[in-house]
């Protein structure tokens, strides 16, 4: 896939550069200057999308009288780091640590391989409590010995799960619904693309094109993302079609899109 090839490039670039680079949320321009005799190129341009009002009310509130009586301040440190993380698998870490951290620990015994008597005692991560707040399928998914995300993640072996599940997310949702059943708060589970967050929001246009023979419009990022900047209704992006028409020809049509917070 064209983003496959894209991302390890980028990721290279930002180190090289000492910059943050993400596909995501940067606009991109590509255009490959071999092989290419009819100058396809490939144009994202991404717009921040503007804020909406917190919606805190009565339900909220007393959510968060309840959870201002809990000490376990290193759980919401964990949430919030997630929330605020923009790629999946690093919003997945510290979602994953905010879960161990909920959970608590427990007092575990260490057998001797040999005779089976007891050999020490050692606290460990309660892994009942997990999977009580995980359910068994999402437990074994993050928590399987050898081929959990949790240890792919921590052993620097993972970067996205690969099946294209958003497994950060999933264990968000039952974060929630383990602090409304548990604790007796309010959260509302029904949220679109919760959670939300003020970095990763935004409205973007994405087109394969080619100049049209007749067209001496110049081709680079600085002279293409004048044209992307008109909005429609809603505040999502369009292209101005009578420019990028009177020069351009597009491969596959541009769609508008929603970005969420990744």
């Amino acid at each position: 896939m064209f983003r496959d090839s894209l991302i390890p490039i980028l990721n290279r670039a930002s180190f090289v550069s000492q910059c943050g680079i993400q596909y995501q949320v940067n606009s991109i321009f590509v255009l490959k200057t071999n092989d290419n005799p009819e100058n396809i190129f490939f144009m994202c341009s991404l717009h921040k999308s503007e804020e909406v009002s917190l919606c805190f009310q009565t339900e909220e509130r007393e959510s968060l009288e309840i959870l201002m009586n809990m000490d376990n301040e290193v759980v919401f440190d964990f949430l919030t780091a997630s929330n605020l993380s923009m790629t999946n698998h690093a919003r997945l870490v510290p979602m994953i640590l905010a879960l161990e951290a909920l959970s608590g620990e427990k007092e575990a015994v260490s057998n001797c391989p040999h005779c089976d008597k007891e050999a020490r005692r050692y606290t460990s991560t309660d892994k009942e409590k997990i999977k009580e707040i995980l359910g068994d399928d999402l437990y074994k998914v993050i928590y399987d010995y050898k081929e959990g995300l949790r240890n792919k993640l921590f052993h620097g072996k993972l970067f996205e799960a690969g099946d294209g599940i958003d497994y950060a997310q999933k264990v968000y949702e039952k974060i929630i619904s383990f602090f409304n059943k548990k604790y007796k708060t309010k959260i509302s589970e029904d949220v679109v693309g919760a959670p939300r967050n003020g970095l990763g929001k935004y409205s973007l246009v994405k087109v394969w094109a080619k100049p049209k023979t007749s067209s001496t419009y110049p081709i680079n990022l600085r002279t293409l993302l004048p044209l992307f900047d008109e909005k429609r209704a809603g505040g999502f992006l369009k292209i101005d079609d009578t420019v990028f028409n009177q020069n351009f020809e597009s491969i596959h049509p541009a769609d508008d899109q929603f970005v969420g917070s990744y």
